[in-house]
């Protein structure tokens, strides 16, 4: 790891006074780390009980206690793996985070303060709950296996995995009303999912069934086209929201492209796709998480808008503040330049601009324009 003596820091700003100091990296080898689980009322160790460490939505565990009751975690080997560990060390850092699960107990989170040492060890202990089985099924009544199922209520929330026959067995911290539904595996979303609610006695529910809604292809596909409806090829599809986590892909030799489903990570509730090639771009297509699209189509056209911005006598103005307003997408702000002149790179579509010529002036929108992008050579107006 080597400090950077120059202006980029802190994940993209820039900082053009900023010089970076002189960093001195000491390593020092992570602990052994050794977790006894126990049961919290007999004291008894328990055995094949899974333990999860970092922040991970790993489906495999990162230890499994023995026959005693006691599971190694290989922290060189998790960080290898790129499991997101959080170390303290000598009173710095952050302690590290681990999950327990056992079957008949309710799941356990707990932290671990790996301190100065060499070895590490704790106890963790479980307290029996309450049990909580049942099938999940699709609309034909077939068991689905591989399910991820969440019981949750307020408080707590349990999650398994179905085995072959759609079966699934939780344990729940005590009586209540809980509410159950079952998820892809490799996704954490709930909220789309339909949901079963589960009244829970002292003697648990052995005969909860959770209904599995048909998910949909792994692939957002879809198709991107000229002003004349002929595909495009080596186009770019992509987010325009800087923060969202959507992997830009390039359409094929028929203007076709696919985006991984669980790929798709949106910073706010939507986001908006564009697709582009050189000077063309298509219109801002809104997309949302938990409601994706099975496949979109993009057409081509005109894009960017150029214009100058003048006063009543008609006299450029330089360094004006040119907006989208409100901005929907990156790059929504410009300055005009020595001329007046201005240039964003908008797709296509309509926007409202909005300029501000001083630092005094504020945004009046009786200035506003609507204007089309691809629009060339307009003419802002204002006081």
């Amino acid at each position: 790891m080597t400090a950077r003596r120059g202006t980029e820091i802190a994940q993209g700003f820039w900082f053009a006074d900023y010089v970076a100091p002189e960093l001195v990296l000491q390593l020092q080898r992570a602990p052994t780390v050794i977790v006894h689980v126990v049961d919290s009322a007999t004291g008894k160790p328990i055995a094949g009980a899974a333990l999860w460490a970092g922040y991970t939505s790993d489906a495999q565990p990162s230890a499994v206690t023995d026959a005693n009751g006691v599971a190694h975690l290989a922290l060189e080997e998790l960080a290898v793996r790129g499991r997101a560990l959080g170390f303290t060390r000598k009173g710095h850092g952050f302690p590290l985070p681990i999950g327990v699960e056992a079957p008949g107990y309710p799941s356990v989170d707990a932290e671990l303060d790996l301190g100065s040492t060499d070895t590490v060890e704790q106890t963790v202990r479980l307290t029996r709950g309450i049990a909580v089985s049942g099938r999940v099924v699709d609309p034909t009544g077939r068991p689905v296996a591989g399910a991820r199922v969440i019981v949750e209520d307020p408080r707590d929330v349990e999650t398994r995995t179905t085995d072959a026959t759609g079966g699934f067995a939780v344990a729940v911290p005590g009586p209540g009303r809980y509410r159950a539904r079952a998820v892809p595996a490799d996704r954490a979303r709930r909220n789309a999912e339909p949901a079963v609610d589960l009244d829970v006695g002292a003697d648990g529910r052995a005969d909860v069934v959770v209904p599995w809604r048909e998910q949909p292809a792994d692939m957002l596909t879809g198709i991107v086209v000229d002003a004349n409806g002929r595909p495009v090829a080596g186009a770019r599809v992509a987010a325009t929201e800087p923060f969202s986590v959507i992997r830009p892909v390039a359409t094929d030799a028929r203007g076709a492209f696919e985006i991984p489903r669980a790929s798709i990570r949106l910073f706010r509730e939507e986001a908006h796709l564009v697709a582009r090639l050189g000077d063309l771009a298509s219109e801002l297509v809104p997309i949302r998480e938990r409601d994706l699209p099975t496949s979109l189509t993009f057409q081509l056209g005109a894009a960017g808008i150029t214009g100058v911005v003048v006063d009543l006598d008609g006299a450029p103005i330089a360094h004006a503040d040119v907006y989208l307003n409100p901005s929907t997408f990156h790059g929504g702000h410009v300055e005009t330049d020595d001329n007046g002149r201005f240039e964003l790179d908008v797709p296509r579509g309509s926007f409202r601009l909005s300029v501000r010529h001083s630092t005094d002036d504020d945004f009046d929108d009786r200035d506003d324009r609507i204007v089309a992008g691809g629009s060339r050579d307009i003419r802002l107006t204002v006081p």
